[in-house]
């Protein structure tokens, strides 16, 4: 008789038991990459109350399969990460519990791989024929690397007089960014909500000016190499801390569909023209 009073508390708890999985769709990514965290709740479990705090990452969207709630989220920054631990509060027949999760731990790769832990792209199909025939490629690649340069030399040697007058002639850093900016208000990308091609054309013709004026070369560097220049550089440029943050936000937009308001972005157009004007190199006749 014991023995069947114990079996019956043993299922009671079992059917009174509750069960819950998170988990994320992978555990090291690249900037750049979103990241999925889900929520998995058992057939008769309902999310009741859930107000996540990503701290290292911006929540994109969120949506919701059959029993699955999945936060679509961008990190943040890049190196170790984490989704903190969150309280999650959950109906399992009208009765409510909470269940909090553990800290995962996310690392994100810089794009141009410094990390020990960096894991390089697929091999291209070069790769392959090399490693087939190692000396032949190598042969042939240097060959063909000491043609190019040489016909490089070539025509620079041949224009050396034609390429000096185009130096005197070239256009100045800041009426170059002056007049693009002019032609990027013509496109009427934020009234057509094109945001994307805006911040692309915006954040270019920025950095083309800080090329040209500073000699700062960003214009192929990620923002978070920017970032890091900054930290040991910050009197190099003027306003640079916000110009850091203004990247960091157009990269949102141009890798992650995130979406800004129009006034915000054009006090982006605003800042850039006036930084333009504000640190522009003054020429004889302009003074």
């Amino acid at each position: 008789m014991k023995r069947v009073i114990l079996l019956l508390l043993i299922l009671i708890c079992t059917l009174n038991s509750y069960s819950i999985e998170y988990y994320v769709d992978t555990k090291e990514i690249n900037f750049g990459s979103k990241i999925k965290f889900t929520i998995e709740f058992d057939d008769n479990e309902k999310l009741k109350e859930f107000s996540p705090k990503f701290y290292d990452f911006e929540l994109l969207s969120v949506d919701t399969v059959e029993n699955k709630v999945n936060y679509n989220l961008f990190p943040i920054g890049e190196g170790n990460l984490f989704i903190n631990s969150q309280d999650i509060l959950i109906t399992d027949l009208n009765e409510d519990f909470t269940v909090k999760t553990d800290t995962i731990e996310i690392f994100v790769n810089t794009l141009i791989g410094d990390s020990e832990n960096f894991s390089p792209a697929p091999l291209a199909p070069f790769f392959d024929i090399y490693s087939k025939y190692s000396y032949l490629a190598i042969t042939i690649l240097i060959i063909v690397i000491v043609l190019i340069i040489a016909i490089i030399l070539y025509f620079l040697l041949k224009n050396k007089i034609k390429l000096g007058l185009l130096e005197k002639i070239k256009e100045k850093p800041h009426k170059k960014a002056l007049r693009e900016l002019e032609e990027l208000k013509l496109k009427n990308y934020i009234e057509s909500n094109r945001q994307k091609e805006y911040c692309l054309d915006l954040s270019s013709i920025l950095r083309n000016y800080i090329e040209g004026r500073f000699s700062f070369y960003c214009g192929e560097m990620t923002t978070a190499e920017i970032e890091r220049f900054y930290f040991s550089n910050k009197d190099y440029i003027p306003d640079f801390h916000y110009i850091v943050q203004m990247f960091q936000k157009m990269d949102l937009v141009k890798f992650a569909k995130y979406s800004m308001e129009a006034d915000e972005l054009n006090k982006m157009f605003d800042f850039t023209k006036d930084y333009v004007l504000k640190t522009r190199e003054v020429e004889n006749d302009e003074n």
